[in-house]
Protein backbone atom coordinates (compact mmCIF):
# COMPACT_ATOMS: atom_id res chain seq x y z
CA UNK A 1 0.00 0.00 0.00
CA UNK A 2 2.63 2.55 1.15
CA UNK A 3 4.58 1.31 -1.85
CA UNK A 4 1.19 2.38 -4.27
CA UNK A 5 0.75 5.69 -2.90
CA UNK A 6 4.79 6.66 -2.96
CA UNK A 7 4.59 5.69 -6.71
CA UNK A 8 1.27 8.03 -7.13
CA UNK A 9 2.50 10.76 -5.47
CA UNK A 10 5.95 10.46 -7.70
CA UNK A 11 3.58 10.49 -11.15
CA UNK A 12 1.89 13.31 -9.76
CA UNK A 13 4.49 15.46 -9.18
CA UNK A 14 6.25 14.34 -12.34
CA UNK A 15 2.64 15.35 -14.08
CA UNK A 16 2.61 18.77 -12.69
CA UNK A 17 6.33 19.68 -13.47
CA UNK A 18 5.20 18.45 -17.09
CA UNK A 19 2.13 20.30 -16.81
CA UNK A 20 4.64 23.32 -15.89
CA UNK A 21 6.69 23.26 -18.83
CA UNK A 22 4.41 22.80 -21.14
CA UNK A 23 2.51 26.19 -20.17
CA UNK A 24 6.10 27.89 -19.79
CA UNK A 25 7.14 26.59 -23.53
CA UNK A 26 3.99 27.86 -24.51
CA UNK A 27 3.37 31.32 -23.11
CA UNK A 28 7.28 31.69 -24.36
CA UNK A 29 6.62 30.76 -27.60
CA UNK A 30 3.55 33.51 -27.81
CA UNK A 31 5.41 36.27 -26.14
CA UNK A 32 8.09 35.19 -29.02
CA UNK A 33 5.66 35.70 -31.96
CA UNK A 34 4.03 39.24 -30.70
CA UNK A 35 7.69 40.44 -30.11
CA UNK A 36 8.56 39.44 -33.69
CA UNK A 37 5.60 39.95 -34.88
CA UNK A 38 5.06 41.04 -38.90
CA UNK A 39 3.09 43.95 -39.74
CA UNK A 40 3.94 46.02 -37.06
CA UNK A 41 6.34 48.89 -37.24
CA UNK A 42 8.46 48.45 -33.96
CA UNK A 43 8.73 51.31 -31.51
CA UNK A 44 11.45 52.66 -30.03
CA UNK A 45 11.59 50.89 -26.40
CA UNK A 46 12.65 53.74 -23.61
CA UNK A 47 12.22 51.98 -20.05
CA UNK A 48 11.98 55.24 -17.15
CA UNK A 49 13.84 53.24 -14.73
CA UNK A 50 12.37 55.86 -11.79
CA UNK A 51 8.57 55.00 -12.37
CA UNK A 52 10.21 50.80 -12.20
CA UNK A 53 11.55 52.09 -8.81
CA UNK A 54 7.94 53.56 -7.73
CA UNK A 55 6.42 50.96 -8.74
CA UNK A 56 8.39 48.63 -6.97
CA UNK A 57 8.01 50.33 -3.94
CA UNK A 58 4.59 50.67 -3.97
CA UNK A 59 4.34 46.81 -4.73
CA UNK A 60 5.66 46.23 -1.23
CA UNK A 61 3.46 48.83 0.27
CA UNK A 62 0.31 47.30 -1.81
CA UNK A 63 0.94 44.29 0.58
CA UNK A 64 0.79 45.88 3.98
CA UNK A 65 -2.91 45.31 4.57
CA UNK A 66 -2.86 42.18 3.53
CA UNK A 67 0.18 41.43 5.93
CA UNK A 68 -1.51 43.47 8.86
CA UNK A 69 -5.08 41.79 7.83
CA UNK A 70 -2.85 38.25 8.43
CA UNK A 71 -2.06 39.13 11.93
CA UNK A 72 -5.33 41.00 13.21
CA UNK A 73 -7.16 37.33 12.37
CA UNK A 74 -3.88 34.89 13.96
CA UNK A 75 -5.12 37.51 16.50
CA UNK A 76 -8.56 36.53 16.95
CA UNK A 77 -7.43 32.93 17.46
CA UNK A 78 -5.76 33.28 20.31
CA UNK A 79 -2.26 35.11 19.93
CA UNK A 80 -1.38 38.06 18.15
CA UNK A 81 2.11 38.12 16.78
CA UNK A 82 4.09 41.46 17.97
CA UNK A 83 3.57 43.85 15.09
CA UNK A 84 7.46 44.04 13.47
CA UNK A 85 7.70 40.08 13.88
CA UNK A 86 4.26 39.75 11.95
CA UNK A 87 5.43 41.80 9.13
CA UNK A 88 8.96 39.74 9.05
CA UNK A 89 7.52 36.58 8.53
CA UNK A 90 4.46 37.72 5.78
CA UNK A 91 6.80 39.33 3.75
CA UNK A 92 9.41 36.45 4.19
CA UNK A 93 7.14 33.97 3.60
CA UNK A 94 5.75 35.43 0.84
CA UNK A 95 8.95 33.92 -1.40
CA UNK A 96 7.47 30.46 -0.33
CA UNK A 97 5.01 30.52 -3.20
CA UNK A 98 7.47 29.99 -5.42
CA UNK A 99 7.95 26.69 -4.64
CA UNK A 100 5.81 23.71 -6.03
CA UNK A 101 3.08 23.43 -3.90
CA UNK A 102 2.79 27.09 -2.56
CA UNK A 103 2.28 25.52 0.82
CA UNK A 104 5.72 26.53 1.59
CA UNK A 105 3.92 29.73 2.12
CA UNK A 106 1.98 28.46 5.19
CA UNK A 107 5.22 26.68 6.83
CA UNK A 108 7.29 29.92 6.70
CA UNK A 109 5.24 32.13 8.12
CA UNK A 110 4.03 29.59 10.81
CA UNK A 111 7.85 28.65 11.83
CA UNK A 112 9.09 32.51 11.90
CA UNK A 113 6.13 33.45 14.52
CA UNK A 114 6.57 30.23 16.42
CA UNK A 115 9.00 31.59 18.51
CA UNK A 116 6.78 34.82 19.91
CA UNK A 117 4.38 32.16 20.99
CA UNK A 118 2.03 31.56 18.24
CA UNK A 119 1.10 27.79 17.27
CA UNK A 120 1.01 26.31 14.08
CA UNK A 121 -2.87 26.02 14.29
CA UNK A 122 -3.31 29.92 14.22
CA UNK A 123 -0.94 30.68 12.31
CA UNK A 124 -1.57 28.53 9.44
CA UNK A 125 -5.31 29.01 9.35
CA UNK A 126 -4.60 32.72 9.12
CA UNK A 127 -2.35 32.19 5.92
CA UNK A 128 -4.84 30.55 4.14
CA UNK A 129 -7.91 32.19 5.20
CA UNK A 130 -5.71 35.39 4.40
CA UNK A 131 -5.08 34.76 1.09
CA UNK A 132 -8.43 33.32 0.19
CA UNK A 133 -9.79 35.70 1.32
CA UNK A 134 -7.78 38.17 -0.94
CA UNK A 135 -7.97 36.16 -3.66
CA UNK A 136 -12.11 36.08 -3.14
CA UNK A 137 -12.20 39.80 -3.33
CA UNK A 138 -9.93 39.41 -6.66
CA UNK A 139 -12.92 37.83 -8.31
CA UNK A 140 -15.23 40.27 -6.92
CA UNK A 141 -13.02 43.07 -8.49
CA UNK A 142 -12.96 40.85 -11.72
CA UNK A 143 -16.83 40.56 -12.08
CA UNK A 144 -17.42 44.20 -11.01
CA UNK A 145 -14.41 45.74 -13.52
CA UNK A 146 -15.78 43.39 -16.22
CA UNK A 147 -16.93 46.00 -18.23
CA UNK A 148 -13.62 47.31 -18.53
CA UNK A 149 -12.15 44.37 -19.57
CA UNK A 150 -13.98 42.77 -22.03
CA UNK A 151 -12.58 44.78 -24.95
CA UNK A 152 -9.15 43.63 -24.26
CA UNK A 153 -10.69 40.07 -23.62
CA UNK A 154 -9.90 37.44 -26.00
CA UNK A 155 -12.94 35.16 -27.17
CA UNK A 156 -12.29 32.56 -24.99
CA UNK A 157 -11.69 34.54 -21.54
CA UNK A 158 -15.30 35.85 -22.40
CA UNK A 159 -18.65 35.21 -20.90
CA UNK A 160 -21.43 34.89 -23.22
CA UNK A 161 -23.28 37.30 -24.36
CA UNK A 162 -26.62 35.87 -22.50
CA UNK A 163 -24.41 36.01 -19.24
CA UNK A 164 -24.06 39.51 -19.27
CA UNK A 165 -27.20 40.99 -18.45
CA UNK A 166 -26.83 39.00 -14.71
CA UNK A 167 -23.42 40.40 -13.83
CA UNK A 168 -25.00 41.94 -10.64
CA UNK A 169 -26.51 38.91 -9.78
CA UNK A 170 -23.10 36.88 -10.70
CA UNK A 171 -21.62 39.59 -7.81
CA UNK A 172 -24.13 38.76 -5.52
CA UNK A 173 -23.24 35.10 -5.48
CA UNK A 174 -20.31 35.87 -5.37
CA UNK A 175 -20.09 38.19 -2.54
CA UNK A 176 -22.21 36.14 -0.35
CA UNK A 177 -21.41 32.57 -1.45
CA UNK A 178 -17.69 33.54 -0.60
CA UNK A 179 -17.77 35.29 2.34
CA UNK A 180 -20.26 32.44 3.45
CA UNK A 181 -17.52 30.02 2.59
CA UNK A 182 -14.61 31.33 4.24
CA UNK A 183 -16.83 32.50 7.03
CA UNK A 184 -17.32 28.16 7.53
CA UNK A 185 -13.37 28.16 6.98
CA UNK A 186 -12.20 30.07 10.11
CA UNK A 187 -15.22 28.34 12.33
CA UNK A 188 -13.67 25.25 11.73
CA UNK A 189 -10.50 26.55 13.76
CA UNK A 190 -10.89 23.22 16.32
CA UNK A 191 -11.02 20.62 13.40
CA UNK A 192 -7.96 22.48 11.45
CA UNK A 193 -6.15 22.70 14.67
CA UNK A 194 -6.44 18.62 15.30
CA UNK A 195 -5.04 18.02 11.79
CA UNK A 196 -1.49 20.35 12.37
CA UNK A 197 -1.16 21.04 16.12
CA UNK A 198 2.10 19.18 16.22
CA UNK A 199 4.04 22.52 17.64
CA UNK A 200 6.85 21.71 20.51
CA UNK A 201 6.90 24.32 23.01
CA UNK A 202 8.38 27.72 21.80
CA UNK A 203 12.77 27.28 21.92
CA UNK A 204 13.09 31.13 23.32
CA UNK A 205 11.14 29.56 26.96
CA UNK A 206 8.35 31.81 26.30
CA UNK A 207 5.20 29.96 27.90
CA UNK A 208 2.86 30.20 25.43
CA UNK A 209 -0.90 30.86 27.16
CA UNK A 210 -4.19 29.32 27.88
CA UNK A 211 -5.64 30.76 24.65
CA UNK A 212 -2.61 30.04 22.54
CA UNK A 213 -3.20 26.11 23.96
CA UNK A 214 -6.97 26.26 23.35
CA UNK A 215 -7.08 29.04 20.49
CA UNK A 216 -10.42 30.91 20.82
CA UNK A 217 -13.84 29.14 18.70
CA UNK A 218 -15.14 31.85 16.99
CA UNK A 219 -18.85 31.50 16.09
CA UNK A 220 -19.82 31.48 12.50
CA UNK A 221 -21.12 34.86 12.75
CA UNK A 222 -18.22 36.28 13.80
CA UNK A 223 -16.21 34.82 11.38
CA UNK A 224 -18.42 35.98 8.71
CA UNK A 225 -17.68 39.51 9.90
CA UNK A 226 -14.17 39.02 10.31
CA UNK A 227 -14.30 37.78 6.51
CA UNK A 228 -16.55 40.65 5.19
CA UNK A 229 -14.07 42.84 6.46
CA UNK A 230 -11.68 41.70 4.85
CA UNK A 231 -13.43 41.99 1.88
CA UNK A 232 -13.81 45.56 2.49
CA UNK A 233 -10.29 45.69 2.59
CA UNK A 234 -9.08 43.87 0.25
CA UNK A 235 -11.03 45.54 -2.63
CA UNK A 236 -9.69 48.84 -2.41
CA UNK A 237 -6.35 46.86 -1.93
CA UNK A 238 -6.56 45.54 -5.28
CA UNK A 239 -6.48 48.85 -6.94
CA UNK A 240 -3.15 49.50 -5.23
CA UNK A 241 -2.20 46.30 -7.16
CA UNK A 242 -3.65 47.92 -10.35
CA UNK A 243 -1.66 51.19 -9.98
CA UNK A 244 1.30 49.02 -9.69
CA UNK A 245 0.39 47.53 -13.18
CA UNK A 246 -0.32 51.05 -14.45
CA UNK A 247 3.40 52.45 -13.29
CA UNK A 248 4.78 49.85 -14.76
CA UNK A 249 3.19 50.60 -18.20
CA UNK A 250 3.91 53.76 -17.68
CA UNK A 251 7.84 53.33 -17.71
CA UNK A 252 7.08 51.53 -21.13
CA UNK A 253 5.03 53.65 -23.05
CA UNK A 254 5.64 57.23 -21.33
CA UNK A 255 3.36 59.91 -21.87
CA UNK A 256 1.03 57.14 -24.26
CA UNK A 257 -0.73 56.46 -21.10
CA UNK A 258 -4.53 56.54 -20.46
CA UNK A 259 -4.88 57.18 -16.86
CA UNK A 260 -8.67 56.22 -17.18
CA UNK A 261 -7.54 52.81 -17.75
CA UNK A 262 -7.05 52.19 -14.18
CA UNK A 263 -9.67 50.46 -13.69
CA UNK A 264 -8.96 47.69 -16.89
CA UNK A 265 -5.36 47.56 -14.65
CA UNK A 266 -6.93 46.55 -11.26
CA UNK A 267 -9.33 43.90 -13.41
CA UNK A 268 -6.14 42.58 -15.18
CA UNK A 269 -4.26 42.43 -12.03
CA UNK A 270 -7.01 41.09 -10.64
CA UNK A 271 -7.31 38.05 -13.68
CA UNK A 272 -3.62 37.77 -13.75
CA UNK A 273 -3.18 37.15 -9.88
CA UNK A 274 -6.37 35.10 -9.32
CA UNK A 275 -5.63 32.57 -12.22
CA UNK A 276 -1.84 32.20 -11.48
CA UNK A 277 -2.80 30.93 -7.92
CA UNK A 278 -5.72 28.56 -8.57
CA UNK A 279 -3.07 26.67 -10.89
CA UNK A 280 -1.24 25.13 -8.16
CA UNK A 281 1.33 23.44 -10.42
CA UNK A 282 2.77 26.46 -11.32
CA UNK A 283 5.36 28.15 -8.45
CA UNK A 284 4.45 32.16 -8.25
CA UNK A 285 1.95 31.47 -11.01
CA UNK A 286 4.82 31.75 -13.30
CA UNK A 287 3.73 31.44 -16.81
CA UNK A 288 0.56 31.17 -15.92
CA UNK A 289 0.23 35.05 -15.02
CA UNK A 290 1.99 36.30 -17.85
CA UNK A 291 -0.08 34.31 -20.53
CA UNK A 292 -3.40 36.14 -19.02
CA UNK A 293 -1.78 39.29 -19.34
CA UNK A 294 -0.48 38.73 -22.71
CA UNK A 295 -3.84 38.19 -23.71
CA UNK A 296 -4.80 40.79 -22.08
CA UNK A 297 -2.15 43.97 -23.44
CA UNK A 298 -2.40 42.22 -26.45
CA UNK A 299 -5.41 44.10 -27.50
CA UNK A 300 -4.50 47.55 -25.95
CA UNK A 301 -0.90 48.07 -26.30
CA UNK A 302 1.98 47.34 -28.83
CA UNK A 303 2.91 43.94 -29.67
CA UNK A 304 6.10 44.57 -28.19
CA UNK A 305 5.50 47.01 -25.51
CA UNK A 306 2.83 44.00 -24.31
CA UNK A 307 5.60 41.57 -23.66
CA UNK A 308 8.00 43.83 -22.04
CA UNK A 309 5.00 45.06 -19.97
CA UNK A 310 4.53 41.45 -19.06
CA UNK A 311 7.92 40.53 -17.66
CA UNK A 312 8.58 43.73 -16.47
CA UNK A 313 5.82 43.09 -13.99
CA UNK A 314 7.42 40.10 -12.91
CA UNK A 315 10.30 41.66 -11.93
CA UNK A 316 8.73 44.45 -10.36
CA UNK A 317 7.02 41.75 -8.20
CA UNK A 318 9.87 39.50 -7.90
CA UNK A 319 12.63 42.31 -6.65
CA UNK A 320 9.79 44.01 -4.68
CA UNK A 321 9.33 40.59 -2.56
CA UNK A 322 12.90 40.15 -2.34
CA UNK A 323 13.69 43.45 -1.10
CA UNK A 324 10.80 43.26 1.52
CA UNK A 325 11.68 39.98 2.59
CA UNK A 326 15.62 40.40 2.63
CA UNK A 327 15.20 43.46 4.89
CA UNK A 328 12.99 42.75 7.23
CA UNK A 329 14.72 39.19 8.22
CA UNK A 330 17.62 40.44 8.74
CA UNK A 331 16.11 43.79 10.24
CA UNK A 332 14.10 42.59 13.05
CA UNK A 333 15.05 40.36 15.61
CA UNK A 334 13.08 36.92 15.74
CA UNK A 335 11.80 36.81 19.27
CA UNK A 336 12.35 39.95 21.45
CA UNK A 337 9.31 39.54 23.10
CA UNK A 338 6.20 36.86 23.13
CA UNK A 339 3.05 37.62 21.66
CA UNK A 340 0.15 39.39 23.25
CA UNK A 341 -2.87 36.86 23.82
CA UNK A 342 -5.92 38.39 22.05
CA UNK A 343 -9.21 38.83 23.84
CA UNK A 344 -12.63 37.18 22.79
CA UNK A 345 -13.27 40.60 21.45
CA UNK A 346 -10.43 40.91 19.47
CA UNK A 347 -8.34 43.33 22.40
CA UNK A 348 -4.68 43.01 22.79
CA UNK A 349 -3.80 42.28 26.11
CA UNK A 350 -0.36 43.27 27.50
CA UNK A 351 2.25 40.31 28.43
CA UNK A 352 4.46 41.39 31.13
CA UNK A 353 7.85 41.35 31.17
CA UNK A 354 9.95 39.06 34.03
CA UNK A 355 11.03 42.36 35.28
CA UNK A 356 7.21 43.42 35.65
CA UNK A 357 6.51 40.18 37.36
Amino acid sequence: MQAHSATSKTIWLALKWILFAVVLVAVVWHGWGLWNKLGTEPIPLKLNWTWLAVATLLSIVAWFPSAMYWRWIVGQMGVRPPFRQAMRAYYCGTLGKYLPGKAAVIVIRAAMVKPVGVRAPAASLGVLHETLTFMWAGGICMIWLYPYLEPHLPEWLALDPAVRPYLLVLLGICILGGSIGLAMLLHSHRLFKKKTDDTPEPATGNTPNSTDDEPIHLSFWKAWKLTLAGGAVFVPTWWLHGITLGLTIYAVVGDRIDWNDWPFWTGATAISLVGGFVVLFAPGGLGVREGLLLELFERQLEPREAVLVTVLWRGVALVSEIVAAGALYYGISADPQPAAPASATGTDTPVPSPDQR
